[in-house]
């Protein structure tokens, strides 16, 4: 695989979709002024450390996480969620995230060797109360909608293996100080911190918007402090027969090849159960074909 298939130059029907996303990125966000509350910060913070603790498993990459951390700030910063009802909306945050991204997931083997105390009926019916409060938009927008769109600028000064960009993005996600942003600043300030990283004579002359300077600053603290190795474009060089073969029911924005690194978000949080009872919730057979 050559640079230029890490990162494809979108045609005119992808950058006619992309001005679709500009516009609808803040709908895949948490609701503004959610995260100023100390208290939803730490419950952000318990949900991080229960995913970081339960997502590893033979066909879990790194994007499973992520995702399941978006579903969680969307669900809870519109509804109000229970402090006992925590632990049980982010383990089917995680579930959610992990049928979306692998065919073969299965929620009973995921619960057999983990300390999870709720049943697989249980995690069922908090499964469909969240796809129902989602709209069933389990397909967000995120930062790596828009890296093949902001590549060519970083592309010109060496550019970088994808795999570095996309660890960035992750274990940004983890983290409390980028929940304000949006997508497209994320995956901007991503590639700029890595820029600043790698490239350091060049930085000054890549653009910088000024009201994403304290997140790539953030970035470039966050890449030092988790020891996010930054690769320029020739590691990016790969033998295509060594791929792994994708589900054509997957979310193929972010293949498993570039995504198979550590999670360095932290688990120094203590867990909570949860015992609440969810009404059945109503959903027509066709949307249930969608997530069993």
């Amino acid at each position: 695989m050559d640079f230029e298939t890490e990162f494809p130059m979108p045609n005119l029907r992808e950058r006619e979709a992309l001005r679709r996303y500009f516009e609808t990125e803040s709908d895949f966000m948490p609701e503004k002024d959610f995260y100023t509350d100390p208290s939803n910060i730490n419950i952000r913070k318990l949900a991080v450390s229960t995913i970081a603790t339960h997502w590893k498993d033979t066909d879990m990459d790194a994007f499973i996480p992520f995702l399941a951390i978006n579903y969680f700030d969307r669900f809870v910063s519109r509804n109000q969620v229970l402090d006992a009802e925590i632990g049980l909306v982010t383990i089917c945050c995680l579930t959610i995230a992990a049928k979306m991204r692998t065919k073969s997931f299965s929620v009973s083997y995921f619960l057999e060797d983990r300390s999870v105390v709720f049943t697989e009926a249980k995690i069922r019916k908090m499964e469909l109360h969240i796809l129902d409060s989602l709209g069933w938009r389990m397909r967000p927008v995120t930062p790596f909608t828009f890296l093949d769109y902001f590549n060519p600028t970083f592309g010109r000064i060496g550019g970088f293996r994808r795999r570095s960009i996309n660890e960035i993005i992750v274990q940004a996600q983890g983290e409390d100080d980028f929940i304000e942003y949006k997508p497209s600043q994320i995956a901007y300030s991503s590639f700029l911190a890595a820029t600043h990283i790698l490239y350091p004579l060049k930085f000054p002359s890549i653009h910088k918007p000024r009201e994403q300077t304290n997140c790539y600053l953030g970035l470039i603290d966050l890449c030092r402090n988790k020891d996010i190795e930054i690769e320029n474009r020739r590691h990016a060089i790969v033998d295509e027969m060594e791929e792994e073969e994708e589900d054509d029911d997957e979310i193929k924005e972010v293949p498993k090849r570039q995504m198979n690194f550590d999670l360095k978000w932290p688990k120094n949080v203590n867990h909570v159960a949860c015992t609440t009872f969810l009404p059945e919730v109503e959903v027509p057979w066709e949307q249930r074909c969608m997530i069993c």
